[in-house]
């Protein structure tokens, strides 16, 4: 396999970040016009951990748009006009065939979520990612930052499938989804009985 060139300077650029960024969250995301708006949506609606909303600048949104060929940008400008207190900041870049996926459109923006830390000179802060057809609840923001808080250096969450989607799963599929659930969950259970990892307590996500 031939290894594939070091990503090292994001092709695009950004506004200038808020003075009072706390949070930046990224979101890769190719063709997803139709997703996108129900995220930022989400988004629009986290709360800190008093469950009051977030002032403006102390979050921010940056979408990078990966080879797309619908009106993922549209979509994103359509729907951050709906929702002025969250700052929302939206870059497209077309890759090249063997770069053009979501892994390198991740680390893209991580980075550039790191250096605009570093433009404001905070050395405290946090970066979340997301998918763009993720709905994160209201609390999602809150409760990656407690984590962090506690003093953990990275925080990975649970993710579920939308109960609409699931009711439109054939009922054999939705049984075995539940048994593998539980399989999956007993067996972590498990491994906490006789090699607990102090930094991954259970009850803990299984999908890692």
């Amino acid at each position: 396999m031939r290894p594939r060139p070091p990503i090292r300077h994001a092709p695009f650029h950004f506004a200038p970040p808020s003075p009072s960024l706390r949070a930046s969250i990224v979101v890769p995301a190719r063709d997803e016009a139709a997703q996108l708006p129900a995220l930022l949506g989400a988004l629009a609606a986290q709360v800190d951990e008093h469950g009051q909303p977030f002032q403006r600048g102390t979050l921010e949104v940056l979408v990078l748009l990966n080879n797309c060929t619908d009106d993922s940008h549209g979509a994103v400008c359509r729907a951050a006009r709906r929702y002025p207190h969250l700052r929302v900041l939206v870059a497209s870049e077309d890759f090249e065939p063997h770069r053009a996926h979501v892994g390198t459109a991740r680390a893209l923006l991580m980075d550039a979520a790191a250096e605009r830390f570093r433009q404001r000179g905070r050395s405290r802060g946090i970066i979340l990612s997301t998918d763009a057809d993720s709905r994160p609840l209201p609390d999602w923001v809150a409760a990656n930052w407690r984590e962090v808080r506690r003093g953990a250096d990275a925080v990975g969450g649970r993710v579920c499938i939308d109960p609409s989607e699931r009711a439109g799963l054939p009922r054999e599929v939705r049984r075995w989804l539940l048994v593998d659930i539980g399989y999956r969950r007993a067996l972590e259970r498990v491994r906490d009985l006789y090699a607990p990892d102090p930094h991954d307590p259970f009850p803990r996500h299984h999908q890692h």
